[in-house]
């Protein structure tokens, strides 16, 4: 019989919990039986309990907090520490478990903490994750992660969840753990290092590399697992998505089941739900029933991962929904009058023409919208003539994210079975099309590096300072020419040039260093542009913070990052294409500390002299809101509140009734009565927030497309956006996208909408004691 690795790890680690029994056994089998060692009873009780061990232990990190399941996990224990003749010692056994995650982002990890008895004393240990050179690229991109864990006195079984930043694509870790500062003998390994993985960066089409930006990767949630008859169902309407309900899941991108882009799909019921919300960033889009929400919003913790997902971007999709009114209770806010979203409602959640038409969207010569060419499936499973419908959206905005359903496009199988609608299906896969890329949606690509990084420096430091540099030179050349070779020969000491020319020199080098050096001052300067979008029904918001720092001396506490972020390099372009970039760096970028509050940096994500950019998002649930109350006894009027922690400087309201108020200077806790702007006046206020702040485009920004084999790919978004977008340049992201269309290219707001100009907060800069410079904070959002 074949047994795999994972059993025998298992087996010896049951093994070694156990070998105390046998060991009592054979002293009390000699004790009654003289010359008896070891009897066949004592052996058969020996493998009885250590089989029921094994049984009762198996995947016991499969499903924790984690819907896809550890598919790579390691185990250590006592037996491992044996080896090489080191005497056991602790006692302790550990395992550390990954999911099947091989794009760029944070990767989720379990750690299980298992003692035979009960600690005697406090334990701290240190877990270090590092990115494995064969099956991860690129290698500069490569991190060491620390992550420390307190064990308190009298634990047996502990688990803890921590996500750690991923800026490689790939799979595949070197694991240690450590005891106050020494790594343990014997606990130390590889895990995660598949076949699938080995050619990274040269065997592989670049296409293959990033499969997880190029397919629309799905999660169904439903009330309860699914079983195998209900996947085998869903699975029979030759979806492009595989529904797979095997935990731990491996996920599989079939290219011939999808033509060009690969798809993935995973169903779940409520019971494994991550609660942390970047336990959700691997997926595109999520489904989910009425039923699901209301299981999930009954555990607060996984309730706010998913509404935290949703505020920084995501996209919900409520299968079941019938109305506008349902779909608004479901998510905690007041019952509209609108029974359905108009088409320009339902396209200022995101959506535009071209997202429309993908879908097969219509607009007839009167205004009305239809949905062309849907196929019906009867009873019998015969396919009925395609033909118009005219379904019904309905959506609310969460943050940067939303929740959108459609009825009215219905198939005869819906009707023993909602989920078997084939035609709706169809219709998400079509309009959610553009959600394909995580790259694309958060606007930080870590692998290559974009023309964007240029656009966001520190201005006027790093920079030689050519024009002063000049005058040093030629003051140099001045002197040691017309004044003192002058001066020497006509005094007949022309031999002191030899003297005073070196002296000279040596003092213009020494002054243009020291220039060079003081001119950018001795502290750390950042430029940050923070940009906070808040659900105005329920205070709640997403976060996401561009940030760019020069430090003159490397800070020695590096950087430090809130626990909840998800934090993201922005690299400079070096024109370098990405097989060179395979195999080639052996030491880390640097090392990372991650804790349950807070993730450090260490200095040298931050070396003298360089400037280095960030990109980290995170959703708030304490955040606030703007309130809007109207009046119209005898002229308009209204007041806003600002029940914010911070002052507002100047913001833009449109009510909705459509008319724009504008308020200044407006602090935590008050009030203030708007002025109302014309829509004209309202036009050039929105506009010159974001030239204010605009950013400066930098020439060679989009550089030609390289070759896509074995790795030649020059740029990443340029290829990610050829071939999602047919071209369309989508750099920016969710929440800098929406801020140039709406202030720059079409310069309105949505109805029930504002956008306040704000002072960065004072807990967003990563580096202690900086100094910010040509920065801004955007709060936009809904009222309530």
């Amino acid at each position: 019989m074949k047994v795999s690795n994972g059993w025998k790890m298992q087996i010896d680690r049951i093994a070694s919990r156990f070998s105390h029994v046998e060991k009592k056994v054979d002293e009390y089998a000699a004790k009654r039986l003289p010359g008896c060692r070891r009897n066949a009873f004592t052996t058969v009780i020996w493998f009885v309990v250590a089989a029921v061990g094994v049984l009762g232990n198996v995947n016991h990190v499969a499903r924790a907090e984690l819907p896809d399941g550890a598919l790579h996990e390691i185990r250590f224990s006592p037996a491992n520490r044996g080896l090489g003749g080191v005497k056991p010692g602790g006692g302790f056994s550990t395992s550390i478990g990954f999911t099947d995650f091989s794009g760029v982002g944070y990767q989720p990890v379990e750690i299980v903490f298992r003692s035979q008895f009960a600690t005697r004393g406090d334990l701290r240990l240190n877990y270090q994750v590092v990115n494995l050179l064969s099956t991860q690229t690129p290698d500069d991109n490569r991190l060491s992660v620390d992550i420390p864990i307190f064990v308190p006195q009298g634990t047996r079984t502990r688990k803890w969840v921590r996500y750690l930043p991923k800026w490689m694509m790939g799979n595949g870790y070197e694991v240690s753990v450590s005891q106050d500062g020494v790594i343990l003998p014997g606990y130390r390994g590889v895990v995660g290092s598949t076949t699938d993985y080995q050619n990274l960066g040269y065997g592989l089409r670049w296409e293959q590399q990033a499969v997880s930006d190029l397919a629309l990767d799905l999660l169904l949630i439903t009330p309860a697992d699914l079983t195998v008859g209900e996947s085998k169902t869903l699975n029979s309407m030759r979806l492009p998505w595989l529904f797979e309900i095997t935990v731990p899941w491996a996920t599989n991108h079939n290219i011939a089941n999808f033509g060009k882009f690969p798809a993935a799909a995973m169903s779940c019921g409520t019971g494994s739900l991550p609660k942390d919300w970047r336990g959700y960033q691997r997926w595109d889009s999520i489904v989910l029933t009425k039923a699901a929400i209301a299981k999930i919003k009954a555990r607060e913790a996984e309730w706010n991962a998913l509404l935290g997902w949703t505020l920084c971007g995501g996209t919900l999709v409520v299968w079941d929904v019938e109305s506008q009114a349902e779909l608004e209770a479901l998510f905690d806010r007041a019952v509209a009058t609108e029974s359905k979203l108009t088409l320009k409602q339902f396209g200022d959640l995101g959506f535009y023409q071209d997202d429309f038409d993908r879908a097969g969207i219509q607009i007839s010569d009167s205004g009305e919208y239809f949905l062309e060419g849907v196929l019906g499936v009867n009873a019998s499973g015969v396919t009925t003539h395609p033909g118009p419908c005219k379904p019904s959206f309905y959506g609310v905005a969460l943050g940067a994210g939303k929740a959108i359903a459609v009825s009215g496009i219905d198939s005869q199988n819906a009707k023993f079975n909602f989920l078997l609608n084939r035609p709706k299906w169809d219709f998400y896969l079509k309009l959610l099309g553009k959600d394909v890329s995580p790259i694309l949606r958060r606007g930080a690509e870590p692998i290559l590096g974009t023309g964007e990084y240029r656009k966001w420096l520190v201005p006027g430091v790093a920079r030689p300072p050519v024009y002063v540099l000049v005058t040093f030179l030629a003051i140099f050349v001045i002197l040691v020419g017309p004044v003192a070779y002058r001066r020497t020969t006509k005094s007949g000491r022309g031999h002191l040039m030899f003297v005073i020319a070196p002296m000279l020199a040596m003092v213009t080098t020494v002054s243009m260093f020291a220039y060079s050096l003081t001119v950018d001052g001795f502290s750390t300067l950042g430029r940050i542009r923070q940009i906070t979008w808040i659900d105005g029904a329920t205070g709640t918001a997403g976060e996401r913070v561009r940030e760019t720092y020069f430090a003159p001396i490397s800070p020695r506490a590096g950087l430090t990052f809130s626990g909840d972020a998800e934090v993201l390099s922005v690299r400079r372009r070096d024109f370098k294409p990405w097989g060179s970039r395979h195999e080639m760096v052996a030491k880390p970028l640097g090392s990372v500390a991650i804790t349950e509050k807070v993730q450090r940096f260490s200095r040298s994500f931050l070396p003298s002299r360089e400037q280095k950019q960030f990109v980290s998002h995170r959703p708030r649930f304490d955040v606030g809101r703007l309130t809007l109350s109207r009046t119209d006894a005898k002229e308009p009027k209204c007041q806003v509140a600002n029940e914010l922690d911070f002052r507002i400087n100047d913001a833009v309201v449109r009510d909705r009734q459509g008319t724009y108020w504008q308020v200044k200077n407006l602090k935590p806790g008050e009030s203030q009565v708007a002025v109302m702007l014309a829509e004209e006046a309202a036009r050039s206020v929105l506009g010159n927030y974001y030239l204010d702040h605009n950013p400066v485009a930098a020439r060679g920004s989009q550089a030609s497309r390289g070759p896509s084999w074995g790795g030649g790919v020059m740029n990443l978004t340029t290829e990610l956006n050829s071939n999602l977008h047919s071209g369309a340049r989508v750099t920016e992201g969710r929440f800098e996208g929406w801020l140039r269309d709406s202030l720059q290219l079409t310069v309105e707001l949505p109805l029930g909408f504002f956008v306040a100009v704000c002072d960065v907060t004072q807990t967003v800069p990563a580096v202690e004691g900086c100094k910010i410079e040509n920065s801004v904070h955007y709060v936009i959002g809904t009222l309530p």
